[in-house]
């Protein structure tokens, strides 16, 4: 506690001016500071200055950092800007954004939305919702219950992705293809697990092996089917255009997989390699890139 309070000091202590003023505990500073952060660190700037409806980020919790370290000093910042923001009253905020906290993982996280843009997409998407939500969905009655914290963000949209995926600003195409990869990877390596520390579960090698391994295996049998039929449903909900060429590949999604796995094994093939030249000594450079990280943490 006592180094926290130490902390807090100087974080704000930009309030000591030239001018030698009295030391103020600004809360206008403080918030600046918070949102230069966000604004220059992370991407949240697409939601507060463009349109994109919704956008999450997050730091290490501050219990969970090394003091000194430029990971615990952005901790520290997100953690006395979201203290201070809390305490404004809502009637003083403009009603344009919502901030949603919430930790997870050691992490706090902030979920902020773009309440004009996020009524936007779903308005415009809003049969698709509803096909997932149920008949009585708004996306107002959305916007409301993750403000009011009522359900969690993950609780919400678990197993939507493809709905995770317009909100977020990536486009119903993207999501829904995005979608259909994650269902196909969930399937292929279902009953494969890890073998650490560089062993992944051998995949199917091209477009044939998949569909062979997904129609004949008693074990996705049934999965390959349903995950054929809620593509064809999402995208007539949807009201694109649906071809029978893309119901059968899942669109782009088994060739963007089977090019994932062949690139992984490369970057892990990369990594046991070096790894064995460092080992032997035989990789001065990565010496001194290691050498290099450690000083930049002191």
């Amino acid at each position: 506690m006592i180094i926290s309070i130490l902390l807090t000091c100087l974080f704000l202590s930009l309030e000591a001016t030239e001018k030698k003023q009295p030391y103020i505990f600004s809360q206008k500073r403080i918030l600046e500071s918070f949102f230069e952060d966000l604004l220059e660190n992370t991407t949240l700037g697409y939601v507060i200055y463009g349109q994109k409806p919704v956008e999450l980020t997050g730091r290490t919790e501050l219990d969970k950092t090394i003091p000194g370290t430029k990971e615990h000093y952005s901790s520290v910042k997100m953690f006395i800007g979201l203290e201070r923001w809390n305490e404004i009253p809502a009637n003083s905020k403009k009603n344009k954004y919502s901030f949603i906290q919430f930790s997870k993982n050691d992490c706090l996280n902030i979920i902020v939305i773009n309440q004009q843009a996020f009524l936007k997409i779903i308005t415009q998407n809003l049969l698709l919702f509803k096909y997932k939500f149920g008949s009585n969905f708004t996306a107002k009655d959305l916007l409301i219950s993750l403000e009011n914290s009522k359900n969690s963000f993950e609780d919400l949209f678990k197993e939507k992705i493809a709905l995770l995926g317009i909100i977020f600003g990536y486009g119903v195409e993207n999501a829904i293809t995005y979608k259909n990869i994650s269902s196909l990877e969930k399937i292929l390596i279902a009953n494969k697990p890890l073998d650490p520390p560089y062993k992944n579960p051998s995949l199917p090698k091209n477009e044939k092996e998949v569909k062979n391994q997904l129609k004949n295996s008693s074990s996705t049998k049934n999965a390959w089917a349903k995950l054929k039929e809620e593509t064809k449903a999402e995208k007539e909900v949807a009201k694109q255009e649906v071809k029978p060429s893309e119901i059968e590949k899942i669109s782009a999604g088994i060739g963007f997989l089977i090019q994932h796995s062949k690139d992984q094994d490369k970057e892990i093939e990369a990594i046991k390699k070096r790894q064995i030249r460092f080992e032997t000594g035989r990789d001065d450079r990565f010496k001194e890139e290691a050498k290099e990280s450690v000083e930049k943490i002191k």
